[in-house]
């Protein structure tokens, strides 16, 4: 594919590692190859039934104070949203009049046609449905222009693969926004005690996950905000691998008629969820010229990803980390260990003001690979300790902890040397915010976890450490053991 950059092959299950391990040499130094696994996605929705003057179907524009951040701004034609998704009918009243750059990733033509559940078009509707033409509702962000990517084929079939070629397609296009309500489904998992849902996060799915990390590296080079939906099985957000990177904005989905937010039944939960948005009895745009109220956390993102694009109407340089910390600082809490609840105008009213957004402490920041890192962090009190801790075994060349909102404060805390296991320190502060800063760890991922003074933290155990030490002790046998048979192969065919 010319457009996104790609080559797809089939090649016998005994043959790939050997293959992936293989191929990038044999193609370098000319060209840098990321070789992939593939796998099968699905669109993540519970269809209901079938503006404004109903309650019930406005009723998560009210959540989320839509209203009042309309005073604020519904959105510059500037800002693109890109949806990538099953299909879209693109004669819907609410969609014709903001189409660009329209691309079908399996003809590789702009071809776009809706799918029997109209999980696009609903989707697109959500975010950015027209205002002020007497029909249905408006989106999120009404005046923002709509990209449709369709990565379904005629069979309605979404692979890896093609939901990467329709996220590559975005950015290269220039999508300041890419709602992606599309993973893979784990039904019976939630049965499974959330230990078990925990190691396959940290064990399973790595390949996946090392594409989409570079999926974020990518997206930031082109400052553009990719957001996605948590799932719909009640287990915890991050079992699928594409709701792992930092900075996608993985969203979950709260219940409806809840005063205390809680998360919606069916939800993905737990530390992946960055935040939460309506997503049940979603009013939406579908058919030609029809609506019908949909469920699911597919319905979440494209209210968060709505959001984005009105803030990045006010300020088009705004990162993505910058548009988390606001998100999630302007939040209301939620119940059921899921994000907070977006609140648009408070996040808008932060957006206008130009102020620096401090991360909330209890935070998780990783470095995706990158190298370097600067980031400010709110203690919720004056004084204390708290703990600073890597949860990965890869620490970078410097770590400096500053009291205050920049690097100019006061020295609490610095480590120098790499090393490779957890670092924990319990660190004094005198002031409100912290700072702190890493130098180096270039393409090594490394995570850390700043924490509540208060607040309980469970120190990473010997037993944790020694389970580490093992799974990477059997990594390299099986890496030793790949490499002595190439070696007799080698030997033999002389």
């Amino acid at each position: 594919d010319d457009v996104v950059k790609r080559m797809q092959i089939e090649i016998p299950k005994e043959e790939r590692e050997q293959l992936k391990q293989s191929i990038p040499g044999q193609f370098a130094p000319e060209y840098e190859l990321f070789v992939f696994d593939e796998a099968l996605f699905k669109g993540v929705y519970t269809p209901n039934d079938p503006a404004f003057a109903d309650p019930g179907k406005a009723w998560y524009l009210n959540a989320v104070h839509a209203s009042q951040a309309w005073d604020i701004t519904r959105g510059s034609e500037k800002i693109t949203v890109a949806i990538v998704d099953n299909g879209f009918n693109l004669k819907h009243p609410e969609l014709r009049g903001k189409v660009v750059q329209p691309y079908n990733v399996w003809t590789h033509s702009d071809e776009i046609f809706p799918q029997q559940v109209d999980h696009g078009t609903h989707v697109a509707g959500t975010a950015l449905a027209v205002a002020g033409n007497g029909k249905g509702l408006c989106g999120i962000a009404p005046n923002c222009k709509f990209m449709p990517v369709q990565v379904a084929d005629k069979r309605g079939m979404m692979t890896t693969t093609s939901a990467l070629d329709g996220i590559l397609y975005a950015l290269y296009q220039g999508a300041d926004v890419v709602n992606v309500s599309l993973c893979s489904q784990f039904a019976g998992l939630s049965q499974f005690p959330e230990s078990a849902q925990q190691e396959l996060i940290r064990s399973h799915f790595k390949e996946e996950e090392r594409l989409w990390r570079e999926i974020m590296r990518i997206a930031a080079s082109h400052n553009s905000t990719i957001v996605v939906a948590a799932g719909n099985d009640n287990v915890l957000a991050g079992i699928e691998a594409l709701q792992r990177p930092e900075l996608f904005i993985t969203v979950s989905a709260v219940d409806k008629n809840s005063q205390s937010f809680d998360k919606a039944g069916f939800s993905n939960y737990g530390p992946f969820s960055t935040v939460s948005a309506p997503g049940v009895d979603i009013y939406s745009s579908t058919g030609k010229n029809d609506y019908q109220a949909m469920t699911g956390t597919s319905m979440a993102a494209p209210i968060v990803a709505g959001a984005v694009a009105l803030m990045k109407s006010m300020n088009d340089t705004i990162t993505t980390k910058q548009i988390i910390c606001i998100l999630q600082s302007t939040g209301v809490e939620t119940r059921g260990n899921i994000g907070k609840l977006i609140q648009l105008d408070k996040a808008l009213e932060k957006v206008k003001s130009g102020e620096e957004c401090v991360e909330p402490c209890n935070a998780t920041v990783a470095s995706g690979g990158d190298e370097g890192y600067v980031g400010s962090f709110e203690m919720e009190q004056q004084s204390g300790f708290f703990v600073f801790a890597y949860n990965t075994q890869n620490v970078p060349d410097k770590i400096t902890i500053y009291e205050g909102i920049d690097t100019k404060g006061k020295i609490i805390f610095t480590y120098e040397g790499s090393t490779r296991k957890p670092l924990v320190a319990n660190v004094q502060f005198n002031k409100p915010t912290v700072t702190v800063e890493i130098i180096g760890g270039e393409r090594t991922y490394w995570e850390f976890l700043i924490n509540c003074p208060g607040e309980n933290f469970e120190v990473p155990s010997t037993d944790a450490r020694r389970s580490q030490l093992e799974q990477e002790r059997d990594r390299l046998q099986q890496e030793l053991d790949r490499v002595n048979n190439e070696l007799r192969r080698i030997g033999n065919s002389r």
